[in-house]
């Protein structure tokens, strides 16, 4: 330690001794500061109070908080089952599709574990054409690239009616029925030359059924879909839309929920509640 050299009068100055004996006391004291202490300043210009806490310093939060997310239920009930996240209140928010723990719901509820459920690829796909039209170039092109989501007829049979839209593209189409089998039958002209032709028919399934999760990871689920058509100027439009898309959405999102709350370990002491979750408790001013 450097002293600073301090100039001592003759007779000595017993209040700069004091000082200096005072500043060298202070070199090599370990402070440590209380988890609860608050060091407050008073400042001078213009009178203000500075307030700050030492738990910066500690080795450890002197409380947990924070906010983790995580994408899989697994994920989420094993941060669940650890000793100190026992007792949470979860929340079950099928507007947004996540569940939200908070573990200290009785204090600040700022410490929590959320987990954010998203639809699958599949899902995303058929839900973002449904009730859409198409040319019979592109409705084929789509049932080709989106096959093997296609559970009856087989992607096979799906694949092999794509190629019959191809290959009608040519033709004027002129009336459509509904056959006994429920499939729809398209009566289409090919035309030749100004004065004759040849007559054709192309028949299709009024519905068909996929095989896709609705969330991603879940489990695969039976999705109907139903063809939609319009003959506008002797040309064909197709599409389909799947019934109920706000249903699956929610009765995916309650049987998500309901897995979760079945691997729980009741013993943990969980509570399940519906509905969004609160904000964090903001003390007072």
């Amino acid at each position: 330690m450097n002293l600073e050299p301090v100039e001592l009068s003759a007779t000595g100055d017993a209040a700069a001794i004091a000082e200096i004996a005072r500043e060298s006391e202070r070199f090599g004291q370990k402070i440590v500061p209380e988890p609860d202490a608050l060091h407050v300043n008073i400042v001078r210009s213009g009178e203000q109070l500075d307030v700050r806490s030492h738990e910066a310093y500690l080795y450890e939060p002197s409380r947990r908080r924070g906010h983790s997310t995580v994408t899989e239920p697994g994920s989420f009930t094993t941060l669940l089952g650890q000793d100190d996240h026992h007792g949470a209140t979860i929340f079950a928010d099928e507007t947004t599709n996540r569940l939200t723990a908070v573990i200290n719901f009785d204090g600040w509820r700022d410490h929590r574990i959320t987990l954010q459920l998203t639809h699958s690829d599949q899902f995303l796909r058929w839900s973002q054409r449904s009730g859409k039209f198409y040319n019979q170039v592109d409705f084929a092109e789509l049932l080709e690239d989106f096959a093997a989501d296609i559970h009856d007829p087989t992607a096979a049979d799906m694949i092999e009616l794509a190629q019959s839209f191809q290959a009608a593209r040519q033709v004027s189409f002129e009336s459509s029925s509904r056959l006994s089998n429920g499939a729809v039958s398209f009566r289409y002209r090919e035309d030749i030359d100004a004065k004759a032709g040849n007559a054709g028919q192309l028949e299709v399934p009024e519905t068909f059924v996929l095989q896709i999760p609705i969330l991603r990871g879940g489990d695969h689920v039976q999705v109907i879909a139903k063809l939609r058509y319009r003959i506008e100027h002797n040309s064909l439009k197709l599409g389909f839309r799947v019934p109920g898309l706000d249903d699956l959405r929610l009765q995916a999102f309650a049987t998500a929920t309901s897995d979760v709350i079945t691997e729980l370990d009741t013993a943990h002491g969980h509570t399940v509640v519906y509905g969004p979750a609160p904000a964090p408790i903001d003390p007072l001013p």
